[in-house]
């Protein structure tokens, strides 16, 4: 894209801490050509 969100995901866990694991490992299993950027900050008010 031109600098565009390409996708949006989301998890279901027991709790948000758990939920927020299988994002980024749902993120890690996806492959982008010309590589790709996303936030490290998913949930990160809520679980401090």
């Amino acid at each position: 894209t031109q600098g565009g969100r390409l996708l949006c995901i989301t998890a279901l866990g027991c709790n948000l801490k758990e939920a927020r694991q299988l994002v980024y490992e749902a993120i890690d299993s996806i492959q982008v050509e010309g590589g790709s950027h996303y936030r490290s900050d998913i949930g990160y008010r809520a679980l401090r």
